[in-house]
């Protein structure tokens, strides 16, 4: 993102198992009775199918985990994770985001990121965390991303982190 660069956020593993996410699946070289547990990718297609599951990948309606099954879900101002946002016609509007997350533990907060720094943080208390946060500042005053020529480009991305460690990161909206 420092780069410049518009990408989705995936998690993934390298093995040879075919068992992405599988908590049997130890690396050459460890010991046999070691868990390791790669990187998972959310997706949220309008139907479960292959080209359904592209398209969403495509336009990076993804998220990433460390490897648990953490469901996300974040929009700004209606629109989901991924997408892009004319920012004229967002000028004047308030910049609302509104996040649900259902972890695998309790969450213990949930960052909500403005051009790579934390703006918000929301502490939690349960497994299954919904909040709205409003973005008031005006976007001319807003610091540029580094790596952005373009200085009217925001984007948000959410970044959860539950009580034991693990994490899921939201594809951003710019």
């Amino acid at each position: 993102l420092a780069m410049g660069y518009r990408l989705g956020f995936v998690g993934g593993t390298d093995n040879h198992r075919a068992q992405p996410g599988s908590k049997r699946s130890p690396l050459a070289g460890l010991d046999y009775r070691d868990a390791c547990i790669g990187g998972l990718t959310g997706v949220i297609a309008k139907e479960l199918t292959r080209e359904a599951i592209w398209e969403a990948l495509w336009i990076r309606r993804c998220y990433a985990t460390t490897g648990e099954r953490i469901l996300l879900n974040v929009d700004l101002n209606g629109h989901m994770m991924g997408e892009e946002i004319n920012a004229e016609s967002a000028k004047n509007k308030p910049r609302k985001i509104h996040v649900k997350v259902v972890g695998t533990n309790k969450i213990k907060e949930i960052d909500i990121v403005r051009n790579n720094v934390d703006v918000y943080t929301h502490n939690g208390r349960d497994v299954i965390e919904e909040f709205e946060w409003t973005d008031k500042e005006k976007l001319s005053s807003i610091t540029p991303a580094v790596g952005y020529e373009d200085v009217s480009i925001v984007f948000y991305y959410v970044r959860v982190t539950q009580v034991d460690g693990e994490k899921a990161w939201s594809s951003p909206i710019w």
